[in-house]
């Protein structure tokens, strides 16, 4: 089981956002982003050899990422995270209880320009 930050860590903010395509009044469809939410998450640099070997193939870089879990904040792979001037794709999610806390280990990957 992974160990979850302390709260304290929790000091980057970041941003859920979602891509809708809006019918601009023409007949043609923009892309309009959407900000779903706002919170506090612990973000670092993937760590580990699996993700050393992906790099090198495929121009991404992996973070790890904590937010607490919340039924108002959703989360799936349709959602793009903002941090720092960075979008990212999350790869993969996971639901983790630490006593009576729960938390959401998010897996984010940005494309290397």
């Amino acid at each position: 089981m992974a160990k979850v930050p302390t709260i304290g860590q929790f000091n980057r903010r970041i941003q859920a956002l979602r891509y809708n395509n809006v019918n601009d009044g023409f007949g043609r469809y923009i892309e309009q982003v959407e900000n779903i939410y706002s919170t506090w998450a612990y973000i670092q640099p993937t760590r580990s050899n699996r993700a050393y070997l992906e790099n090198q193939n495929n121009q991404l870089n992996y973070y790890d990422c904590y937010i607490r879990f919340s039924e108002e904040r959703p989360i799936n792979k349709s959602i793009r995270i903002s941090y720092e001037n960075r979008l990212m794709t999350i790869e993969s999610f996971t639901e983790i209880r630490e006593g009576a806390k729960r938390f959401w280990k998010l897996i984010l990957s940005e494309q290397i320009q």
